[in-house]
């Protein structure tokens, strides 16, 4: 009897060593493995988005060495919080280490208090545009969170509004009149008045302005409105106005956001950006017309980045059981996975600038794209204004000055929040 149920125990932990070499063999990248960190991420997003089985999460969790605090800097980089959260809790390992477990628990309820608020104040506000005929497009945090995320909430921080530029002025009035007011996000914009600072940002190039509102719960309303989804350097051959046409219908809409911001502006650069898409493939991805889609968007460069994050979703889920798409879908390379393992935030580190930066050239249909994104950028950088922190600010005209104060604002600034 004893014999009989140590063969039937052999044999079952047989069948888990073969169903983790199994899973391990699908994880390399050009010949690299990700770490067991990364791992644990993607699983926890196939459990949460994607309802996949928690066997290859519970294997790595039982069987792996886990660096706990390694994992919650890149949850936190990587923004999914509550995505990671809710796998873990449907598992229940007695793995998982408590404190890890319990700050993420922690954070993930204060989030979800304020998701609450935030809701409300999003519909709120959507229906304010729509009652004064300013034409708007929210997107970003809790919109996305509504259409696509259903067991999960998705992580964000405020509200996100795309409208038209025409209609910059009046949208920023009618918040006024609704106890919004600038952000202030340096000194020197104290000075001005909504419209005033506005006209300076249309001027220097500038293509959103952040608004604030505290409510009686002691949450800080955040509304960041933009008249356009990228800066110029990003905007190329790219009219945001068609956005505002009947050219793409809503889902096409909702995608073609979803790329240029995720995939053009942030290259791909978080879990949480890929998941987006993830989601949009999972929802919509087997009645979607996506040679339609490319047909009218008639931008290659565009169609590079949609290339490439699908490439990323494909780690998640195999996209050739789920879409009919003429053009080759290419394997992930190094670049974002590296960025992935770094979890460093560009705003704060040298190296992860520099990263972050090759990963956008590598986004880059040609060289001329390249070229014309470099030297927008620089002209970007020159100008004065009121909503960057740089130590000196000179008058427009000192174009190689701001430039340089710019530089060197970054590379102090860094250096003193790392100090901190």
């Amino acid at each position: 009897m004893l014999s009989e149920r140590k063969h039937n125990q052999t044999d079952s932990n047989a069948d888990k060593s073969i169903i983790f070499k199994t899973y391990l063999s699908l994880i390399y990248l050009n010949q690299e493995m990700l770490s067991v960190e990364l791992q644990v991420l993607i699983e926890c997003c196939k459990v949460s988005l994607l309802q996949a089985s928690d066997t290859p999460l519970v294997e790595i969790i039982e069987n792996r060495k886990i660096n706990w605090k390694r994992l919650q800097k890149m949850i936190a980089f990587h923004s999914i919080r509550p995505t990671v959260y809710h796998a873990l809790r449907v598992i229940k390992s007695e793995k998982i280490d408590a404190d890890f477990f319990a700050q993420l628990n922690s954070e993930v309820k204060v989030k979800s208090i304020h998701n609450i608020f935030l809701s409300a104040e999003l519909n709120r506000i959507n229906f304010l545009f729509e009652k004064h005929q300013i034409s708007s497009i929210p997107y970003k945090g809790l919109t996305w969170s509504q259409l696509l995320y259903k067991k999960v909430f998705r992580e964000g921080v405020d509200m996100d509004f795309l409208i038209d530029k025409n209609k910059a002025f009046e949208a920023v009035r009618l918040l006024k009149n609704d106890d919004y007011q600038i952000n202030h996000l340096a000194e020197g914009s104290k000075k001005y008045q909504h419209e005033e600072l506005i006209r300076l940002l249309l001027d220097i190039e500038r293509v959103e302005i952040s608004l604030i509102k505290p409510n009686p719960h002691n949450y800080i309303f955040n509304i960041d409105l933009h008249w356009d989804l990228l800066i110029k350097p990003h905007r190329y051959n790219f009219d945001t106005i068609n956005l505002f046409t009947n050219r793409f219908n809503e889902e096409e809409k909702l995608l073609l956001i979803m790329v240029l911001h995720n995939g053009k502006k942030e290259v791909w650069s978080k879990l949480k950006y890929v998941c987006d898409l993830l989601l949009f493939v999972h929802e919509y991805g087997g009645t979607f017309n996506w040679d339609s889609f490319i047909a009218k968007l008639d931008n290659q460069s565009i169609e590079k980045n949609l290339m490439k994050g699908l490439t990323l979703v494909n780690l998640f889920l195999p996209l050739s059981n789920i879409i009919i798409i003429s053009k080759e879908i290419p394997k992930a390379k190094a670049l974002n996975i590296s960025f992935w393992e770094n979890a460093l935030r560009y705003e704060l580190n040298l190296k992860a600038r520099f990263d972050f930066v090759r990963l956008k050239f590598s986004n880059h249909k040609s060289l001329k794209e390249s070229y014309y994104y470099l030297t927008q950028y620089l002209k970007y950088l020159s100008y004065p204004t009121p909503q960057a922190t740089r130590l000196v600010q000179f008058p427009r005209s000192y174009k190689l000055l701001n430039l340089s104060s710019t530089v060197v604002s970054y590379i102090y600034f860094s250096a003193f929040k790392r100090k901190n």
